[in-house]
């Protein structure tokens, strides 16, 4: 049960209510977001940013899992896993990241993704071999974006989590 109040509980004029309807009802971030109008705007634009940006797209998939089975995210799990296979991730490295098992990669940027992304969150630091492998493989441009988006769908999680923003039970696939 979500921790928001009822959008129809709460009395708005109908040009914030137009705009409040604009922003959806997903069960991802926006949810929450629309209630602060001021957070919403900058924070959608990341996201997008994040999501069209130029890092590798296995790898930010990647990278994206791995965030969310950390944090047991159902919602931005899902999401990513219905996303991944169009973007070249294997269903072998989708399995293994949602059991919490070493996926094996057929791709450098997978893999590179995967471990720094899981040393990142375990240790809240980078050994210079893990930066120094990335930025080899990735480019530094490309080191700073994951990084970035570590951060970024770890709010997100954070932000799924704390408001208990619901899911459909057909998104749940972490146990």
């Amino acid at each position: 049960m979500s921790r928001l109040p009822d959008p129809d509980s709460v009395p708005m004029t109908p040009e914030e209510r137009a705009t409040f309807d604009r922003r959806g009802a997903s069960g991802g971030p926006s949810a929450v977001w629309r209630w602060v109008p001021e957070i919403a705007k900058p924070a959608g634009a990341l996201v997008l940013q994040m999501r069209n940006g130029a890092l590798d797209r296995g790898a930010y998939r990647v990278m994206c899992l791995v965030v969310a089975r950390t944090w047991s995210c159902q919602h931005v799990f899902a999401v990513h896993t219905k996303a991944a296979p169009a973007d070249g991730v294997a269903p072998e490295v989708i399995e293994a990241i949602r059991t919490r098992r070493v996926p094996a990669f057929a791709r450098v940027e997978e893999r590179i993704a995967y471990e720094l992304t899981t040393e990142l969150l375990a240790t809240h630091e980078l050994l210079p071999a893990t930066y120094e492998r990335a930025v080899a493989a990735l480019g530094l441009e490309h080191t700073i974006e994951l990084v970035t988006g570590i951060g970024v769908y770890g709010t997100i999680c954070a932000l799924l989590r704390a408001f208990d923003v619901a899911v459909p039970e057909s998104d749940r696939v972490l146990a």
